[in-house]
């Protein structure tokens, strides 16, 4: 079940950022650049109550994505653990 409601936070997020990217035609630079358009911010979090993380990469404007840890939250020890929910969007891939 938490697994599910997360994939479709992840997809109506998705649709507000692509349409962010629509109007101005870039990607948002961080989460309050799109966060007016956010009209249930309980899309914000996963199904664990955590915020996703929304990265944009400076030397890529055209790469965005959105992670969650799932349960975890967060990476372990700062390592390089991989998210378990990853939606991409530009040219991020």
């Amino acid at each position: 079940m938490a697994d599910e409601i997360t994939a479709e936070h992840l997809v109506q997020l998705t649709a507000i950022i692509k349409a962010f990217h629509k109007s101005t035609g870039t990607w948002p630079r961080d989460k309050y650049d799109f966060l007016t358009a956010v009209k249930d911010t309980n899309i914000l979090l996963d199904a664990w109550g955590h915020e996703f993380r929304f990265v944009s990469l400076s030397n890529s404007p055209k790469a965005f994505w959105i992670e969650s840890f799932g349960s975890r939250g967060e990476r372990r020890d700062g390592g390089p653990e991989e998210p378990e929910f990853v939606q991409y969007l530009g040219d991020a891939r």
